[in-house]
């Protein structure tokens, strides 16, 4: 809540003076590979698959599909094809709700990308994330889940 602070409160009413903040949390992502097309032209990508490092390990945190104009999703596919590769760089492949297996193309985990987000659910996913951008300053190896 913000509330100017000279206001006072007043039972059943709203106004100006109080007013719900949402906050956002906002880091950087590597990308395991990417889901193909959805509603997007043929050749492009859906969503990005996202990974954190964790006990040497890459962690599956959700998919970001969101946040892209065509320019970047070719850009972006620039960068991904040339890493691809035919086994997750998981574990076990992670379950994604209404992604089939043959829709997902697994990468190198190099890629960093910076994604806004409503915070984590309860087994360790994102909330309604937003791509906001790539990053070339971080190896991916150095990237974990924040707290």
């Amino acid at each position: 809540m913000a509330k100017r602070a000279d206001s006072r409160y007043t039972p059943g009413r709203r106004s100006r003076a109080w007013l719900k903040v949402k906050t956002l949390g906002r880091q950087e992502f590597v990308v395991a590979g990417y889901t193909r097309g959805g509603g997007r032209p043929a050749g492009s990508f859906g969503s990005l698959v996202l990974a954190v490092q964790e006990g040497g390990e890459w962690r599956f945190v959700g998919n970001v599909g969101t946040g892209f104009d065509e320019r970047e999703i070719e850009r972006l596919l620039e960068l991904l094809r040339p890493l691809e590769r035919s086994d997750p760089p998981f574990r076990a492949v992670p379950k994604m709700p209404r992604v089939r297996r043959s829709d997902l193309v697994w990468v190198e985990p190099k890629l960093v990308v910076e994604v806004e987000f409503n915070g984590w659910t309860h087994d360790g996913h994102l909330r309604q994330p937003s791509y906001k951008g790539l990053r070339d300053d971080k190896p991916a190896r150095e990237v974990v889940r924040e707290t």
